[in-house]
């Protein structure tokens, strides 16, 4: 807290707005901002690739491209983005979770949609299938995480 005033004091003093607009702010002052605005950004992308898919790919799997590269990338990458702030406004907590491990379980739920999305595209299903698994995984794991850290919370602040 100490380092956020000094930070902030400084920054305005020099006359630097911006400093509180960029990515360096929010990285050390607001981690759980952060890892929203990364999680925002390759959901739209996975948006992008879904319009991508249904204007150049062709072949059998066409359908099953497009709806995991929307429902999974687009859908799931807006649940992962909101859930630390929406599960505690739910369970009306005043907590927001934030563990560096978010970030892993982002990227393995994004490659493993990739993995998925080159099978669909090469006609192989050993990658669908493992793309598939390792989505559920990943995502079901991100959930536990979440929720495992809001409870340690809260029965840690009842303790004390």
């Amino acid at each position: 807290l100490i380092l956020f005033f000094y930070e902030s004091f400084f920054q305005l003093k020099n006359e630097n707005f911006s400093f509180f607009s960029s990515n360096n702010f929010l990285l050390l002052f607001a981690p759980v901002i952060f890892f929203l605005g990364l999680s925002l950004m390759s959901a739209f992308l996975w948006l992008s690739i879904c319009g991508i898919v249904v204007v150049f790919f062709k072949g059998p799997f066409l359908y099953d491209a497009l709806l995991h590269s929307f429902f999974i990338g687009f859908v799931l990458n807006m649940i992962v983005a909101h859930a630390p702030i929406m599960f505690p406004a739910l369970l009306k907590i005043n907590y927001k979770p934030y563990n560096p491990t978010f970030y892993f379980w982002l990227i393995v739920l994004n490659l493993s949609l990739i993995l998925r999305i080159m099978g669909d595209y090469q006609e192989n299903t050993n990658w669908r299938q493992i793309g598939g698994l390792v989505s559920g995984i990943a995502f079901l794991s991100y959930l536990l995480n979440v929720v495992f850290l809001i409870f340690k919370n809260h029965r840690y602040a009842k303790n004390y």
